[in-house]
């Protein structure tokens, strides 16, 4: 919950209390808990071999944990390694068809990571993977976090289609979402997560705001990483052509501050793919 609403400090305190207990239990499941909790904090304060170290203490101790496979492969698209990054995906699939049946935290996590490593390797989802996930979760019953985040994925999968067939359940899907709050989803700030499905739905003053939430959570919480891609995001945002905005100087103006500030923290941590997309926003820029 600390972590969530952006105290590293008080989750981290917290985490290594609880990894102390369960190593001195030598229970496994509490052990692999507080690892992947490690790996997903250290991970949002950019400190990525730190929460390589957690991840890989972790998947020793149990090889098909969701969390620990799914942030997993986050960390290893965030820095381009992304033959790493697909085999933890793959593990997590596979991990996700040996499950019981119903809805799973495997479920989850496949339909947050589909869309987001996407995003971040510049490609398309497996939209197959995402819809077939996605039948499998109840539409009444508890688990209503999980639920959220299952919904968060399979909105932004089908904002990357092509058709968009899917549009009125996306709108309705964000109108739900939007009532949740901000904080972070599954792989990210909710808001982000949020301003990216508001400026596919055309609604573009309403992700600015979402955008401008988030910058404000990233920063207050030292969530570095997020902060770089929510920058970046807005960025492209105020550049988007279809929206008539990036035609005034202040847009632009706007626009490559944040281009640089997501440059300078991106290259600081390592993000190459994240470092990529912003140099050819500012060749754009340029141009």
């Amino acid at each position: 919950s600390s972590l969530m609403l952006g105290d590293s400090a008080g989750a981290e305190e917290h985490t290594l209390k609880c990894l102390e207990i369960a190593e001195g239990l030598h229970h496994k499941h509490l052990m692999s808990s507080a690892n992947w909790v490690m790996t997903y904090l250290h991970s949002l304060r950019g400190e990525f071999q730190t929460a390589r170290s957690y991840y890989e203490k972790g998947l020793l101790i149990s090889s098909r944990t969701p969390h620990l496979l799914g942030y997993a492969a986050m960390l290893e698209y965030e820095t381009g390694r992304f033959e790493v990054g697909d085999d933890f995906r793959q593990r997590l699939i596979e991990a996700w068809r040996a499950a019981p049946p119903g809805l799973t935290i495997e479920i989850g996590f496949v339909l947050t990571l589909e869309p987001m490593a996407a995003r971040i390797k510049n490609a398309q989802p497996n939209h197959r993977i995402v819809d077939s996930a996605f039948e499998l979760v109840p539409s009444t019953g508890s688990q209503g976090t999980l639920k959220i985040n299952a919904l968060v994925g399979w909105v932004m999968s089908a904002l990357m289609k092509s058709d968009q067939s899917e549009r009125s359940e996306i709108e309705k899907a964000y109108r739900h979402l939007t009532r949740i709050g901000g904080g972070l989803a599954l792989v990210g700030s909710g808001d982000r997560l949020l301003g990216i499905i508001a400026q596919g739905l055309g609604n573009i003053d309403v992700a600015a705001e979402h955008f401008e939430d988030a910058l404000a959570f990233c920063r207050k919480s030292g969530y570095r990483p997020e902060l770089a891609w929510t920058l970046c995001d807005y960025a492209d945002l105020l550049l988007d052509p279809s929206t008539g905005s990036g035609r005034t100087d202040q847009d632009r103006k706007k626009a490559m501050t944040m281009l640089d500030e997501s440059l300078a923290i991106s290259t600081e941590l390592g993000m190459r793919p994240l470092m990529e997309r912003v140099l050819s926003r500012r060749e754009i820029l340029k141009a």
